[in-house]
């Protein structure tokens, strides 16, 4: 991603945590990173680990405010990725505090389900609210929401489903190859007939265990899967380099074309960084053939690799930890990854000067784009899936009470480029934000935006931030708890509700009162970095 940002900012650095989970060791990792929200290097952490593991995370620093004065434009990549989330809850399932990288905003928003409506027509549509902040009188949220089309599992296109498995040693630990097995079973039950599946394993070198056969035929795949042992050393390199060579020699633009990479992201063979990896796929992947990283494990997991992968890769990044998490992601979830709708996917946010004094985009750090990127069709964006959602929060500071300006006056302007699945025509969606949608309270936003704010503001605790200091994760419950949703949704939202409980009985107490921001404070923060806190 581009190190560049309008507005006030910090220097480009970025952390690499090389943590331990679940015995006692304590080592941290520094590496700089193209990330432009660094506020300082932070100090080393020790997070609990068995002997000779570690966890490997990249902290992209905190956005700043921008005043619309040095640049009213704000625009970045979509993300659909939901691993953060569930490694938040698998770090809080064993009683310890997420380290504050393995926290990434935007996926504790989207990995929740939300109730935009499909689109009438077309493959996306934009929805948006504003509604005064919960926690900080003076500031207003805007929500921006994209809904992807939704499509019935009987009307998605036939897929071609490369399945490439990480039989390295470190496979072997805790579990994590029998939950492969596990999640390989639960997506072959969402294929049928039209759909193909190949398999490709990998240690120290790379194989095909499975040409590509009907998958219908899920007793002979599941069996050359069953059999697959770990061991060796692990060469990711060479498992994409023949799960891609597979795929292109049965690919047909008719059809999807996806690889679906099982691993703990572990690489210590041939190239270990995403770039170098992905070197010789580059033309398969601009074809059409897009990739999907499953992580799964503690203790011994590279989260950055896995992360960087996806996102080169033109697909998405999941974390599985349980069998219900599986059935969640490529069960309930699975069209989204098999039948992309839209690509390249990029928002901007236009900010009127007259009312807007300064913004904040909660999360996104590593998907910042500028103005000429978002313009230009050969910059990176991201992918959306069918039905898929994509949620952005913005903390905005106006320069007037909405109350006392025009209904018609307009906050803010909205902008969507994509291309379509195999289209190369840039097509543009635009929705206006005017004063009359603004809401009196953030009681009566709804239960999109309510929730939505209360997974921005436990990552926000979560990460430490300044704009966290004045509430407690007391308080985003409270606002959680006030959230109303379906039955299909209900399971999610009580999921979420209980995270923010486990960890306020981790987290020590803290949050002061809401108020008005202290800009000079903030600017000390910043400056001062972790001598601050």
């Amino acid at each position: 991603m581009p190190t560049q940002h309008a507005g006030r900012q910090l220097g480009p650095w970025a952390i690499v945590l090389a943590g331990a989970l679940l015995t006692g060791c304590t080592g941290v990792r520094f590496e700089p990173s193209s990330a432009p929200y660094r506020t300082a290097d932070e100090p080393s952490r020790t997070y609990p680990a068995a002997a000779g593991s570690a966890m490997r995370f990249t902290d992209h620093g905190t956005r700043p405010f921008t005043h619309a004065d040095d640049e009213r434009k704000s625009s970045f990549a979509v993300d659909v990725d939901t691993a953060s989330y569930t490694m938040v809850r698998a770090y809080l399932a064993r009683n310890e505090m997420p380290p504050p990288a393995a926290v990434r905003t935007e996926e504790l928003i989207n990995a929740l389900p939300y109730g935009y409506p499909s689109p009438e027509k077309g493959p996306l549509a934009i929805y948006t609210e504003m509604c005064p902040a919960p926690f900080r009188s003076g500031l207003h949220l805007l929500r921006v929401g994209l809904q992807a089309r939704r499509v019935h599992a009987a009307d998605r296109t036939p897929a071609d489903i490369t399945l490439l498995i990480d039989v390295s040693g470190s496979m072997n630990a805790r579990g994590k190859f029998d939950l492969v097995r596990q999640a390989c079973r639960v997506l072959l039950d969402q294929l049928d007939r039209r759909d193909r599946v190949a398999v490709v394993a990998y240690n120290t070198r790379a194989w095909q265990v499975l040409g590509f056969s009907r998958a219908s035929e899920a007793g002979p795949i599941m069996h050359a899967i069953t059999a697959l042992r770990p061991g060796g050393r692990t060469s990711v390199q060479a498992g994409l380099t023949e799960a891609y060579r597979l795929a292109r020699e049965v690919y047909d633009s008719r059809r999807t074309s996806r690889v679906i990479l099982f691993s703990d992201g572990v690489a210590n063979t041939d190239s270990t960084r995403a770039d170098g990896i992905l070197a010789s796929t580059r033309h398969w992947r601009e074809k059409g053939t897009t990739l999907t990283t499953i992580g799964v494990g503690l203790g011994n997991y590279n989260d950055t690799l896995l992360e960087q992968l996806a996102d080169k890769g033109d697909g998405n990044y999941h974390y599985v930890d349980t069998i219900e998490q599986v059935r969640r992601i490529l069960g309930r979830r699975f069209t989204g990854i098999s039948e992309l709708v839209a690509r390249d996917v990029k928002v901007q946010v236009e900010f009127d000067r007259k009312l807007v004094r300064r913004y904040r985009l909660m999360g996104y750090e590593n998907r910042h784009l500028t103005d000429r990127q978002f313009r230009d069709r050969k910059a990176d964006g991201g992918e959306m899936g069918a039905g898929d959602s994509v949620t952005a929060l913005y903390a905005v500071e106006l320069n007037r009470d909405p109350a006392m300006v025009s209904d018609s006056t307009e906050v803010a302007t909205v902008r969507v480029r994509y291309l379509k699945p195999n289209g190369s025509w840039t097509h543009t969606l635009q929705r206006e934000v005017r004063a009359r949608q603004i809401r009196a309270a953030f009681a009566s936003a709804s239960d999109d935006t309510r929730l939505a704010a209360t997974a921005a503001h436990f990552a926000e605790s979560l990460r430490d931030t300044y704009w966290s200091r004045r509430y407690g994760l007391r308080d985003v419950l409270t606002i959680g708890r006030a959230v109303r949703v379906n039955a299909e949704r209900r399971q999610q939202l009580a999921e979420l509700l209980g995270m923010i409980e486990s960890a306020r009985g981790l987290a020590p107490a803290g949050g002061g009162p809401a108020g008005d921001i202290d800009e000079d404070e903030e600017l000390r923060w910043w400056e001062g970095g972790e001598q601050q806190r």
